[in-house]
């Protein structure tokens, strides 16, 4: 019996272990509609995770010498697959309450009230396993190391497991239940072998709980009026994917960041201000034939394109999700390469004429695509006198728009912003680098044979006039080494949010 116990001792913690890691993965997805995947929310998840282990390794160890009983490790056990159990059920509650705090706070707020309980009780585990696994001093150096390398493997292989297959395949609420079930049968077991009928019992009515819904989320986010509607949603390499049908436009959303608005009708047609910027690019570079766009969205900016000027256009996205979004609810045809934007560029033997970021929409961005090395590796694959378009926000005078001007100066000879009409916080920034010579009167003359309508090229031509930014002083110029955006990032991520919350409430929720 004693070598059952030791063999089942392993078990144990190679499945706490993996359950350890896949709460800390899922963490992101279930904090990621209402805060994002923002370095804030990893570094809250992270810094949680590990003071809640540190707590439950000390007062773990100090339970075991206590009371060195298997009944009350899997006592532990079953009251940690509750603890799991109840998160999915009360998470729209907590981060409803949490984003009060903003963005930087209330991740770490939203973090601590779900997770800490659940990642106390797992860290209480392995010193509890040690205890009754080491009958001898002088082993217990052997024992402890046997028993923390099996729980690490059970990690690895939770991490993997849960990132490579899990989420692309199931909703976290199972994810969740799944584990929860199995730390329920591996106590379950235990009792069952030693005859402990009084704590199975016990077991049988917490294995009831996946059945009861999760709890109301409060009214004060309540559901917008107007006829909105949620088609879709999916969890997805860039996080939680939703397409909501809002008045008269449709949404897509990633990780509770608007990253795409259309108008819809007989065809659907974009509302970006971005895609009405981009003929600067063919009136700086009449001769741009090839382009480049980096990130697909919900495709329209390609549609529109294709349908201004005579062009060939490839894309590039990570996720096919998206792709699959583009297709079946925003009318996209077009092809697309599905990888990294900044591994497509090191590896492309192709070269363009204008390569386009529409990759920065609010704080759903990847920083390490907006440094001096991706810059110059981006130029590596530019024709003579190609150009880059970037799509950004944020105020002109903050540190992220001048950091990134600072950066594409370092990289090209002439760099501007389009500001926008206004001057908040989420402005629009559209940033335009190339080598080749920017003649504004030109451009001015120009615009009015390029685009068809009338009051589109005025537009043009008062912002080419009156909100373009030639030089900018102050930034700090942002490479592979060195990459602050996120922290830059901050505030506009703050702003972004909370005005999400208030145009799409629950929608985010549910």
């Amino acid at each position: 019996m004693d070598k059952f116990y030791n063999y089942y001792l392993y078990l144990t913690v190679f499945v706490t272990g993996a359950t350890v890691l896949m709460l800390e993965i899922l963490g992101t997805r279930i904090i990621g509609p209402y805060f994002g995947s923002s370095l804030y929310v990893w570094s809250s998840l992270i810094s949680i995770t590990i003071l809640s282990l540190a707590i439950g390794y000390f007062f773990g160890g100090w339970l075991a010498d206590k009371r060195p009983k298997f009944s009350l490790l899997y006592t532990i056990i079953l009251l940690t697959g509750l603890a799991i159990l109840i998160v999915p059920r009360v998470d729209s509650t907590v981060l409803v309450f949490a984003s009060s705090f903003g963005v930087r706070f209330g991740s770490l707020i939203a973090t601590f009230i779900l997770f800490t309980i659940p990642m106390v009780l797992l860290g209480m585990i392995d010193p509890f396993a040690i205890k009754l696994r080491a009958h001898e001093l002088q082993n217990v150096g052997m024992t402890a190391g046997g028993l923390f390398g099996i729980a690490t493997i059970g990690g690895f292989v939770g991490a993997i497991l849960t990132g490579f297959f899990l989420i692309p395949s199931m909703g976290i609420e199972a994810i969740i239940t799944s584990f929860a079930i199995l730390l329920f049968v591996l106590s379950g077991l235990w009792f069952l072998v030693s005859r402990e009928f009084k704590s199975l019992f016990v077991l049988v009515l917490f294995m009831l709980l996946p059945g009861i819904p999760s709890f109301f989320i409060p009214s004060f986010y309540a559901l917008p009026e107007g006829g909105d509607k949620l088609l879709y949603k999916t969890q997805s390499v860039l996080g939680e994917i939703k397409v909501v049908d809002k008045r008269i436009h449709r949404v897509l959303l990633i990780d509770g960041s608007t990253q795409a608005w259309a108008e819809r009708g007989d065809t659907f047609n974009s509302s970006s201000v971005f895609a009405q910027k981009l003929p600067f690019i063919f009136l700086i570079n009449p001769d741009a034939k090839e382009v480049l766009v980096l990130g697909l969205g919900s495709g329209l900016l390609m549609k529109e394109l294709g349908e201004m000027i005579d062009i060939n256009v490839d894309t590039v996205d990570i996720d096919p999700n998206v792709l699959y979004v583009a297709r079946e609810y925003f009318g996209f045809d077009g092809s697309i390469y599905i990888e990294d934007a900044r591994t497509f560029i090191r590896n492309s033997e192709k070269k363009y004429d204008a390569i386009i970021f529409d990759i920065a929409q609010g704080d759903g961005y990847s920083v390490h695509n907006f440094t001096q090395e991706a810059f110059q590796e981006t130029k590596n694959i530019l024709n003579l006198d190609g150009i880059i378009a970037i799509n950004f926000s944020g105020h002109a005078d903050s540190l992220k728009v001048k950091s990134i001007f600072k950066t594409l100066e370092s990289v090209f000879d002439n760099v501007f912003v389009i500001t926008g009409l206004q001057e908040e916080l989420l402005t629009p920034k559209f940033f335009f680098a190339t080598d080749h010579e920017i003649d504004k009167e030109r451009i001015k003359k120009e615009v009015f044979d390029f685009i068809p309508s009338y009051g589109m090229a005025e537009i043009l031509v008062n912002l080419m006039e009156n909100y373009t930014i030639e030089s900018m002083e102050g930034g700090v110029l942002v490479t592979d080494d060195y990459n602050p955006l996120d922290y830059y990032q901050a505030e506009s991520t703050a702003a972004w949010r909370k005005s999400n919350w208030e145009v799409f409430g629950d929608l985010l929720l549910n």
